[in-house]
């Protein structure tokens, strides 16, 4: 289906990079893979998100601004945002016993892009194998609940 890079490699490089664990050589290498796996995990559900709710639903995160001939971010929002919101629309769109489960979808990428920030701008915080795990285990239901085609 699709011609172009496949965002869902960054939720298997993470896992790979989590299992290599002769690249470990002490508590920094630690937190030098824990970051970056809770960094590609993050990516690889806010694009599948993206994509998701762009081929689904038509919600665009940018659109092409014909002043400036490039694309811009829709509302002069983050994409991050617009994809947390769309998400979040997607829950009134639906039959009402389908509607928490995209609230909660929306709450948990809003959370793990939190943590992802942490993971990459808090140097002095201690990110756990715990905290890895947790990013793993939302990046699945991520996953497992936007799927491009009906499972048959």
């Amino acid at each position: 289906m699709k011609s172009y890079f496949d965002f869902n490699q960054f939720f298997f490089l993470g896992e790979v990079m989590l299992d290599a664990g002769d690249l470990r050589v002490d508590e920094i290498s630690f937190q030098c893979i824990y970051r970056t796996v809770i960094n590609r995990i993050y990516y690889a559900c806010f694009n599948h998100a993206k994509e998701w709710l762009d081929v689904k639903y038509g919600i665009k995160t940018r659109v092409f601004d014909i002043d400036s001939r490039r694309m811009i971010n829709k509302k002069n929002k983050s994409e991050h945002r617009i994809v947390y919101e769309g998400l979040w629309d997607v829950a009134k769109m639906v039959p009402p016993n389908r509607s928490l489960l995209f609230r909660e979808l929306s709450s948990i990428l809003k959370n793990m892009f939190v943590m992802r920030k942490d993971a990459d701008y808090n140097l002095c915080g201690n990110i756990t194998l715990n905290d890895v795990n947790e990013v793993i285990s939302k990046g699945m239901k991520i996953f497992e609940n936007l799927k491009f085609r009906e499972e048959i």
